[in-house]
């Protein structure tokens, strides 16, 4: 696999990760088009995420 090659990753796969990550991830081919599902995290791109909690309806929601 190449490490500077760029890969789709699916909406809920990207739930796992942020953009930017270096992960390490399975890598599915169907029909000549590739995706990759995260498996770990290598280096996150960001240091540091703040961000603010608000409840609403008894679950909390996170907003950046």
């Amino acid at each position: 696999m190449d490490a500077q090659k760029s890969y789709f990753i699916p909406p809920p796969q990207m739930k796992k990760v942020m953009h930017g990550d270096r992960i390490v991830a399975v890598i599915h081919s169907e029909k000549e088009r590739e995706s990759a599902e995260p498996e770990s995290l290598v280096e996150p791109f960001l240091t540091r995420f703040v961000g603010k909690v608000q409840k609403k309806d008894e679950s909390p929601r996170y907003r950046s």
